[in-house]
C-alpha cells in the first residue's frame, strides 16, 4: 500500500466500514449536513513521500465519490494563529461551491464552528493534527485538480512536491519564502507589488496582487447590498479583533472606547476561538449599553449597521471595505505592519497594547458624519467583494465577471481598472 495510491486504497477500505444503513443514508444526500457530520478514524501508513504517521490519529469525513472538479485546501486555524488563513480559504471554497466545484480541507484541527461552516457548503475535511504536512502529501488528486495552500507552516519543499503533481495557488502575506514553486501566488495587500516576488517566481508562476483579490465571504457581500440601511441612535460602535483575538486586546479596547464614549452603544463580536470571552463579557455586564456576542449568525448585518467598527488590521479590513463600512484598524501582529501605510482606514500600532489615543480618534470620527461617509467611499473603492470570483478566473475555473488580465507568465497581475458596482 505504498505510494500516493495507498492513501486512496485506505480510504476505500474505510468506506466499507461505513456500509451501515445510517452511513449509506449519509452518503446518498451528498450535500446535507448529515453527509459530513460523522467522522471516521484511521492511522495513515508510510509512503515514499509520506513518513509513517503512527504518533497521532487522523480524522476524516466519510469518503464520497470523487468529484469532477476539486479544490484541495491546506490551511490552518487556532487560537494562537487566528482564523484568518481558514476564513479566506473558506471564502474561495464558498465561491467555488456556487460554481459546482467541490472542496476538501486538510487541517491540523477543526473546531465545531469550522466544521459547521464546511458542512454548510458540502466540503470534506481531514483533521491531521501534527501530521498536517504528511497528510497533504498523502492525498491523491486528479491531474487537473488544484491545491490551495495557506499556512505559515508552509515550506518551499512542500509547495514543490505538491506542484510536481498538481497546480498550486499559494496565499502569501510576507514574501518570506526563498522562492515560490507554484502556479499562482496571491497577496491581497496593497503593498504586494513592492515585495520582491519577481526575483523568486519562475516563468510559469504569476502574482495576483492587491485588494481586488481579497477573499470576501458571501454573507458579507449580501449584507453590503442591503437597501435602505439606517444607523441608529445612540451611536453604535462594533469591535471585532479577529476570530480568536490571539493578543487578548478586546477588553482593553472596550475599556478605552467606553471611557471616551460613555453614551455609545458598544457591541463586541468575538470569534469561537477567543480565549478571554468570559472576562470581556463580565466587564460588559458592569457597563451600560455594552454587549458581547460570540460568533452571531447575523454578524455581517450587525457590522453593516454600525456607525464605526474597530478591527484588527488583517483580513477583517477588506471584509469591512466590502461592507462599505468605516473603521479604525489596529495592527496587532507583525504581518500587519504594511496596513499602517496602505490601509484605507485610520490605523494604529497596537502590538505593545492599545494606544491611548484610540478613544479620542473614535470620538472625533463619530462627530464628523461627512468624514465617516468619505471613509466608507474609500472602502468600497478599495474592495468590491469580487476577489474570490477573480481568483477562480485566474485559475481557469470560471469566466471572470468583468474583463480581468489572467496571468500566464511571471508578470504581476494587479487590480483591474475600475471596480464593480
Amino acid at each position: 500500500m505504498s505510494g500516493p495510491g495507498g492513501y486512496l486504497t485506505l480510504l476505500q477500505h474505510l468506506q466499507k466500514e461505513w456500509e451501515t444503513p445510517v452511513a449509506r443514508k449519509m452518503q446518498e444526500d451528498r450535500h446535507s449536513l448529515a453527509a459530513v457530520s460523522g467522522t471516521g478514524q484511521f492511522r495513515a501508513l508510510a509512503t515514499p513521500h509520506c513518513p509513517a504517521m503512527d504518533s497521532s490519529t487522523i480524522t476524516v469525513t466519510p469518503p464520497r465519490e470523487a468529484p469532477s472538479r476539486l479544490l484541495s485546501f491546506a490551511t490552518e486555524a487556532s487560537h494562537a494563529r487566528g482564523l484568518g488563513h481558514f476564513m479566506r480559504c473558506f471564502a474561495l471554497a464558498q465561491e467555488a461551491r456556487a460554481r459546482d466545484i467541490e472542496s476538501r480541507f486538510i487541517l491540523p484541527q477543526a473546531s465545531a464552528a469550522m466544521r459547521a461552516r464546511l458542512a454548510g457548503i458540502g466540503a470534506q475535511w481531514v483533521e491531521a493534527g501534527d501530521q498536517w504536512a504528511q497528510a497533504c502529501l498523502a492525498q491523491t488528486l486528479a491531474a487537473d485538480a488544484w491545491w490551495v495552500v495557506d499556512s505559515y507552516a508552509t515550506t518551499t519543499d512542500l509547495l514543490d512536491t505538491l506542484r510536481r503533481r498538481n497546480r498550486v495557488l499559494y496565499f502569501d502575506d510576507l514574501c518570506a519564502l526563498p522562492h515560490f514553486p507554484c502556479d499562482l501566488v496571491l497577496n491581497a495587500s496593497p503593498q504586494a507589488t513592492q515585495l520582491p516576488y519577481a526575483d523568486r517566481m519562475s516563468a510559469r508562476c504569476s502574482l495576483l496582487a492587491g485588494p481586488a483579490y481579497a477573499q470576501i465571504r458571501l454573507e458579507l457581500r449580501k449584507a453590503a447590498r442591503m437597501p435602505g440601511l439606517t444607523r441608529g441612535s445612540p451611536r453604535q460602535i462594533g469591535l471585532i479583533l479577529g476570530g480568536s483575538d490571539a493578543t487578548g486586546l478586546s477588553l482593553q479596547v472596550l475599556t478605552s472606547l467606553r471611557a471616551a464614549l460613555p453614551d455609545a452603544d458598544l457591541q463586541v463580536f468575538m470569534g469561537p476561538a477567543s480565549a478571554d470571552i468570559s472576562q470581556v463579557r463580565e466587564a460588559a455586564m458592569r457597563q451600560t449599553q455594552s454587549t458581547v456576542l460570540s460568533d452571531p449568525p447575523d454578524l455581517a448585518e450587525r457590522l453593516a449597521a454600525c456607525d464605526l467598527v474597530v478591527t484588527a488590521a488583517g483580513g477583517s479590513v477588506w471584509e469591512l471595505c466590502a461592507l462599505r463600512q468605516a473603521a479604525i484598524a489596529l495592527v496587532v501582529a507583525d504581518n500587519q505592519v504594511a496596513a499602517l501605510q496602505a490601509c484605507p482606514f485610520p490605523s494604529l500600532d497596537a502590538r505593545q497594547g492599545v494606544p491611548s489615543e484610540l478613544g479620542e480618534i473614535a470620538k472625533k470620527l463619530l462627530a464628523d458624519p461627512t468624514g465617516l461617509e468619505r471613509l466608507r467611499q474609500r472602502a468600497v473603492d478599495a474592495v468590491d467583494g469580487q476577489g474570490a470570483a477573480r481568483t477562480l478566473a485566474a485559475m481557469g475555473l470560471d469566466r471572470p465577471a468583468t474583463p480581468v488580465p489572467v496571468p500566464a507568465t511571471a508578470s504581476l497581475t494587479t487590480e483591474p481598472e475600475g471596480t464593480l458596482r
